[in-house]
């Protein structure tokens, strides 16, 4: 029986590879016997599935672009933060 560190661990390497057959036979047992894991693997496939959204269309997900006045604020708080560091 596989504790829920092993199984965790092989959650993560079977996104990476697919696992020998009695691995996942193990996986599926533990699965059923543990209500934590069973969660944990429900939040790993929505992790997967959103990482694959973004990598099909990248350019939506990586130009953020801020409000002037968003910027101000940061900017605000950043000078006043080396300010208080220089003082």
């Amino acid at each position: 029986m596989l504790s829920c560190k092993d199984f965790s661990q092989r959650v993560s390497s079977g996104n990476e590879h697919e696992l020998p057959l009695l691995t996942r036979w193990q996986m599926r047992l533990h699965l059923m016997l543990c209500s934590s894991c069973r969660n944990f693997n429900r939040q790993m496939q929505v992790i997967t599935r959103a990482m694959r959204h973004i990598a099909r269309e990248p350019e939506r997900y990586t130009q953020v672009e801020l409000s002037e006045p968003a910027r101000q604020r940061i900017q605000q708080k950043m000078h006043a933060a080396m300010r208080q560091k220089n003082q």
